[in-house]
């Protein structure tokens, strides 16, 4: 089976209470990759979690669309989202 990276989409595991409150569908984000230093990609916040997920901690899942996608990203990656302010 063969993905199409255009479909991807990044959601956050761990958006705490104090910061979810920040974020507002359309916010912008910068996203990086563990598996490919150096690349950092500009995001969109697509959708809000209306409620937190069972994890340690009160947190959120929000789900940013990347305005491309990395030529050599996988589905499946980790990723480091940094929403802007």
């Amino acid at each position: 089976m063969i993905a199409d990276p255009t479909g991807l989409h990044i959601e956050t595991t761990d958006l705490n209470e104090k910061d979810i409150a920040g974020v507002t569908l359309g916010s912008k984000a910068d996203v990086a990759f563990d598996a490919l230093p150096g690349v950092i990609v500009e995001g969109t916040v697509s959708e809000i979690a209306p409620r937190s997920i069972k994890s340690a901690g009160v947190n959120y899942t929000v789900t940013i669309d990347p305005a491309q996608a990395p030529e050599k990203l996988r589905w499946g990656m980790t990723a480091w989202v940094g929403m802007r302010p």
